[in-house]
């Protein structure tokens, strides 16, 4: 909802302007209307990422072969090891760096998009 509210958030005027100026609808979606909603296209981007890589308590309750658990759920049952923490923390690291690297790329756009908002409901 908040991702359509930014869409319809641009002005009238410029998308006008644009098309006064010779610009079509595809040329005035790509230059004008997608520029001016980058900061929520990045956090919808940036929660639906995490939404679906963070799916550890789906694949506990759904899946009941061993070889359909995905990587979060499978960290925990790892097989013994002599250094069984050190196999289960580094494989905790490697799950969270994906989301980790996502967000930092994305930080900018999910903030200003944020304030959006915010000032929007305000």
């Amino acid at each position: 909802m908040a991702l359509k509210a930014n869409f319809d958030a641009v002005p009238r005027e410029i998308e006008e302007a644009a098309r006064i100026d010779g610009a079509g609808t595809l040329g005035i979606i790509w230059h004008i209307v997608i520029p001016l909603a980058k900061p929520a296209l990045g956090a919808a981007a940036l929660l639906a990422f995490l939404s679906a890589w963070d799916e550890f308590f789906y694949a506990l309750i759904f899946t009941s072969d061993l070889r359909a658990k995905t990587l979060p759920w499978r960290s925990p049952i790892l097989p013994p090891a002599r250094h069984r923490l050190r196999l289960v923390s580094a494989v905790g690291v490697l799950a969270a760096l994906p989301p980790t690297v996502f967000a930092v790329l994305f930080q900018r756009s999910l903030v200003s998009g944020l304030r959006r908002q915010r000032e929007r409901l305000s």
